[in-house]
């Protein structure tokens, strides 16, 4: 999959060369070519010693945050062959996140006796077994008790994907589970959680004989291994259209197009809005976070050179932008006025000079 770019985006890296190049911060007029440099920085010419400076161009992603997705697999006696389809296609959604470049983790709660994860995501970093033996019906009760378990492998901001599958109902209403998790905390489970289930709907359907041939509505009765499921998850369902998630039948006999589903949608609304990561200097150089320069060329004006702020406090309701990390940065991120303007113009384009030294407020 192609991480979506930012329309027209160029990243301009201009590299310190063996007579360190930069221009003056604003309101200083000793540039190195004679010009003023003082006024407004977002009128001044943006590189005024551009001359001193090697350019080289790369084109970068928005920044992505990261995914940590949990399996939440009924392993109740009647799931036999529900959950070995799961055991066996989880290392092909992980694969597929992967490949995506998006950071992720895999947690799964299911009884270690009856599901085991192979190699590769098996034995990967990135994923974690909670051993629990998972029933009919407490998918959302065993989610939230063995919270301690897996709770230092989630990450603070990161996009928390739920998936439960079973062929039953839940014992706990929707409204329990979600006030259950608001309680859990460091880092907790956001409140945006996206919520997915394989699960029953509920069909009518007529039974074969010897029973009488009188419609009955109830669960689904297809599935793999020829067995219906227990009874219609109506709360599993509900849950996925209160939180953007996918719904999939548990009778379906191919799977096959609902992982690919569940995939697509974990690698799906990942990109921090007017947040840029910071691409690596190329060989032999190092970043300077002190000579780095923003500049928004606009689909209809004149290159605009925007300041850099200390931190998102000192945004206020003007342009700027700041990084994630000022003494390690790995992202620039702008400010909300800077970012409503970016967001207005696709058209527009955006520079990240490096090299030359930093226009400040």
């Amino acid at each position: 999959m192609q991480h979506r770019k930012l329309a027209h985006l160029t990243w301009i890296a201009l590299l310190s060369l063996a007579v360190a190049c930069g221009p003056s911060k604003k309101g200083d007029d000793d540039d190195d070519d004679g010009t003023d440099g003082g006024g407004n920085g977002a009128d001044a010419a943006p590189f005024n010693d551009a001359p001193a400076c090697a350019a080289t161009s790369v084109t970068a992603d928005e920044a992505l945050a990261p995914v940590d997705i949990m399996w939440v697999v009924d392993t109740s006696g009647s799931m036999d062959e529900e959950r070995a389809m799961v055991q066996g296609k989880l290392n092909d959604f992980s694969t597929f996140i992967e490949n995506a470049g998006i950071d992720h983790r895999v947690i799964l709660l299911a009884d270690p006796a009856e599901m085991t994860v192979p190699p590769p995501l098996g034995n990967s970093p990135r994923f974690l077994h909670v051993q629990q033996p998972i029933e009919s019906t407490d998918a959302f009760q065993r989610l939230v008790e063995r919270y301690p378990d897996y709770q230092t492998f989630l990450r603070a901001g990161a996009v928390v994907h739920i998936v439960v599958v079973t062929d039953d109902e839940s014992a706990w209403s929707q409204a329990q589970f979600e006030t259950a998790l608001a309680g859990l905390s460091n880092p907790g489970i956001p409140a945006d959680f996206k919520f997915h289930s394989i699960c029953s709907e509920e069909e009518t359907y007529t039974p074969p004989p010897p029973f009488p041939p009188i419609p009955i509505t109830g669960a689904c009765q297809n599935g793999l291994g020829g067995t219906g499921a227990d009874d219609v998850g109506w709360t599993y369902i509900e849950t996925v259209a209160d939180h953007g998630g996918v719904w999939a039948s548990i009778c379906e006999t191919d799977w096959n197009p609902v992982f690919d589903q569940l995939a697509q949608a974990a690698t799906t609304g990942v990109e921090l809005p007017c947040t840029f990561d910071i691409p690596d200097p190329p060989d032999n150089q190092t970043l300077d976070p002190d000579r780095v320069n923003f500049v928004y060329d606009p689909s209809n004006g004149d290159p605009v050179t925007i300041p850099r702020v200390a931190g998102p406090d000192a945004c206020g309701s003007g342009q700027g932008w700041y990084y994630d990390n000022p003494l390690s940065p790995t992202q620039i991120i702008t400010c909300p006025a800077t970012c409503s303007v970016l967001e207005g113009d696709p058209e527009g384009q955006v520079d990240i000079a490096f090299g030359c030294a930093t226009i400040v407020p």
